[in-house]
């Protein structure tokens, strides 16, 4: 997940929740202007503000390993037999 689309996700939840960013504020203690910037894809915002932002919202972040072909796979995908 890139930058963008963790913002857009971050945005979504605020919104479903209801939430200005005036009182997501309010409720994380992370400045608004902050949050807005978060919002807009920000790649430098601080990883413990966006947890803290997500936890507000009743949201976590998962790790996951990005799935790579194998050397035989990518072998039988370009096989010109």
């Amino acid at each position: 997940m890139d930058a963008r689309t963790l913002a857009k996700e971050i945005k979504t939840l605020r919104k479903n929740a209801g939430l200005t960013l005036v009182q997501l504020s309010s409720r994380t203690g992370i400045p608004a202007r902050s949050l807005t910037r978060m919002e807009a894809g920000d790649p430098s915002a601080p990883i413990g503000r966006v947890m803290t932002v997500l936890a507000s919202l009743g949201a976590t972040l998962s790790v996951a390993p990005t799935l790579r072909p194998t050397l035989d796979q990518l072998a039988a995908t370009y096989d010109e037999r």
